[in-house]
C-alpha cells in the first residue's frame, strides 16, 4: 500500500525499501510499540504496566537460565 504511493511521488526504491525497513522494526524494538498502545486502550490495561512487563521481558530473555 505504501510503496506504490512512494513511487508515484518520485522517491528512489532503496529509500523506499529502507524507510519502510526501519519503521517495520522500529515498533517492535522500542516498547512500547505502538501495538503495546493499541492493545492497552482496546483490552482497558495498564500501558505502564505492559511497558514495564516489555522491558522485564527483554531484560529476562537475554540473561542466562542457569541450564
Amino acid at each position: 500500500m505504501t510503496i506504490p504511493e512512494l513511487e508515484r511521488r518520485g522517491y528512489p526504491m532503496d529509500k523506499v525499501i529502507g524507510s519502510l525497513g526501519g519503521a517495520a522494526t522500529l515498533g517492535l524494538l522500542i516498547p512500547p510499540s505502538i501495538i503495546m498502545i493499541v492493545y492497552g486502550v482496546a483490552a482497558e490495561v495498564s500501558i505502564a504496566k505492559l511497558f514495564v512487563a516489555g522491558v522485564l521481558r527483554c531484560s529476562a530473555a537475554r540473561w542466562p537460565s542457569g541450564h
